[in-house]
């Protein structure tokens, strides 16, 4: 059985490792010009992988490489997959790719700021606005990944304005204390209503509740305001917007984040959901 997997990230990587095993012939398609989905933008060490202390993202992605060349997995790099229809895929460059089955494997990508200029919202890692140095940033959210974003720009001595549209913040506890200890200006109530590029980086207006209206010049901007699934419009009929399920519609299984709530979201869930839809293939052959 031919297997497309669409994504090169932890889910799919897993599947096709498993496919492979389970003595089916899979191919990956990404994108991208490198593989690794998220974990390109990771640069903490991952310390909730078991059996792993500690490892960073890039010895996660290396592994995973060298696990699939060793099966000697086909992977096509720079290859969008945009739609497909029964056992054909079909690729923005204009090929067309039999498979008797689909693995989707989408990932997830930011959630964006629907406002005038949020093409210049910055696609970076919090590590690569870091080794760029430029300041002030300005963060936009209030979980996890904002406070977390604003916290480690701060202590690296930056300049960080920090807007979020709620009076409280979402994020765990760990990291409201860690923000109380450093000079972040942080705006509540607030939203970006719109951005603009000047000489030295951009200037941002921001509206508060009250009516009050700011603006702020920033180098970056970075919005930490959740994900969603990363899914290509050609697959919007099969795959629903929210959480999707991993059964398979359509000759299409879905894998990784994109079948998962954001609380269930993780490296591990991705593999297992990889196993899964590989096994599911097998099972219902």
């Amino acid at each position: 059985m031919d297997v497309a997997i669409v994504g090169g990230g932890p889910a799919g990587i897993s599947a096709a490792i498993w496919c492979r095993r389970l003595g089916l012939n899979p191919t990956i398609y990404e994108r991208e010009s490198r593989l690794g989905g998220q974990l390109q933008q990771i640069s903490l060490p991952i310390v909730d992988l078991p059996g792993q202390l500690e490892i960073s993202a890039s010895q996660v992605l290396h592994g995973l490489i060298a696990h699939a060349e060793r099966m000697s997995i086909p992977i096509s790099l720079q290859s969008r997959v945009i739609g497909w229809s029964g056992t054909r895929v079909t690729l923005q460059d204009g090929r067309t790719i039999s498979a008797d089955r689909v693995i989707y494997a989408p990932g997830l990508r930011n959630r964006c700021l629907d406002i005038p200029g949020q093409e210049w919202i910055s696609d970076a890692s919090t590590g690569e606005i870091l080794d760029a140095g430029r300041s002030p940033i300005l963060v936009v959210g209030g979980g996890d990944r904002a406070l977390e974003a604003a916290c480690r720009l701060a202590e690296a001595e930056l300049q960080v304005v920090l807007v979020h549209w709620r009076k409280e913040f979402s994020a765990r506890g760990q990291f409201q204390d860690r923000l109380r200890s450093l000079p972040v200006d942080i705006l509540r109530e607030a939203q970006v209503t719109a951005i603009s590029q000047d000489g030295h980086g951009y200037q941002v207006r921001i509206s508060t509740d009250s009516h009050h209206v700011r603006t702020v010049s920033v180098a970056d901007i970075l919005v930490r305001i959740g994900m969603e699934p990363d899914i290509e419009p050609g697959f919007a009929i099969g795959v629903p917007q929210e959480t999707v399920p991993s059964h398979p519609r359509h000759d299409l299984l879905v894998a990784g984040d994109a079948t998962l709530p954001p609380a269930y979201r993780s490296l591990v869930a991705a593999y297992a959901s990889g196993m899964q839809a590989a096994k599911f293939l097998v099972m219902n052959e």
